[in-house]
């Protein structure tokens, strides 16, 4: 094969994988609230990955009990997706474990079977929501070598994350409930920020544009990462004003604000280097 050709359709496939760093998560949330499919077709296979994901995690904390057969994780799953709907229209406390079992169309008996109570279906619900956005986070691992530039990375970045949030929106409320009441949900909140400023801050070592970055620099992400989520988060939970949390300009502007912290921290850290 003439070595132009080659060069040609390695480039294709550099640009189909640019395109899809860090914008897999907005078809992938896309999906996620639809009504659970029947067990063997496509959808159902790509289900079952979703619950593997966290399901045996889940089942080692104890919050959903072990069930052997793939029909009771089925049921499992259709559970979980039903909670998340009720938890996102009611909130939490106001939700009872029979406006759960109604909307999963099972019975309070079952329920019973696959969760010990509300709490540790809550608690369940909330590793696999936080497990969907460490995966979108990840995906900055992958764009380390993309030739789209760090700006446009921070860009879908920011975009990605604001849409994920934005398909949960009820939950992420319920969520905001939850973590001012219990204090398991809001560590684990707490954590789940402070992983996304770990990995803000790898990608742009990586990259190369913080070099001789040290534990301040890693501080510093955290909380730039926090201003992201902590501003999208407000918006759901308190409302609009003076933008919907939907804005474009939303994303503008959290985008603006991690660029900006980026053009700090070099500044930063080359007065450091030169003192």
């Amino acid at each position: 094969m003439p070595a132009e050709k080659s060069s040609g359709r390695t480039e294709t496939r550099r640009k189909k994988r640019d395109a899809k760093l860090l914008g897999a998560a907005e078809t992938q949330s896309k999906t996620k609230r639809t009504k659970p499919p029947k067990t063997g077709t496509a959808a159902s296979k790509s289900q079952e990955t979703r619950v593997d994901v966290y399901y045996d995690y889940a089942v080692k904390k104890g919050w959903i009990l072990p069930a052997s057969q793939a029909r009771s994780r089925d049921m499992c799953e259709r559970i979980l997706e039903a909670a998340n709907r009720v938890f996102a229209r009611q909130g939490y406390e106001a939700t009872k474990i029979s406006d759960i079992a109604s909307a999963a169309g099972c019975s309070v008996g079952i329920f019973y079977k696959r969760f010990s109570d509300k709490e540790s279906l809550f608690y369940a619900l909330q590793y696999r929501h936080l497990e969907g956005g460490r995966r979108r986070l990840d995906r900055l691992v992958d764009a380390v070598d993309s030739n789209l530039s760090t700006q446009e990375v921070l860009y879908r970045y920011v975009r990605a994350s604001v849409r994920y949030m934005l398909d949960d929106a009820g939950f992420e409320r319920a969520l905001v409930e939850m973590s001012l009441k219990n204090r398991r949900v809001w560590k684990a909140q707490q954590a789940h920020h402070k992983y996304a400023g770990d990995r803000l801050i790898d990608f742009l070592i990586a990259r190369g544009e913080l070099p001789g970055a040290g534990e301040d620099s890693r501080v510093r992400g955290h909380f730039a990462a926090r201003i992201v989520f902590g501003t999208v988060i407000n918006l759901l939970a308190v409302g609009p004003g003076p933008y919907e949390a939907s804005d474009p300009r939303v994303v503008d502007s959290l985008a603006d604000i991690l660029r900006g912290f980026l053009h700090e921290e070099q500044e930063r850290l080359r007065l450091g280097s030169n003192s």
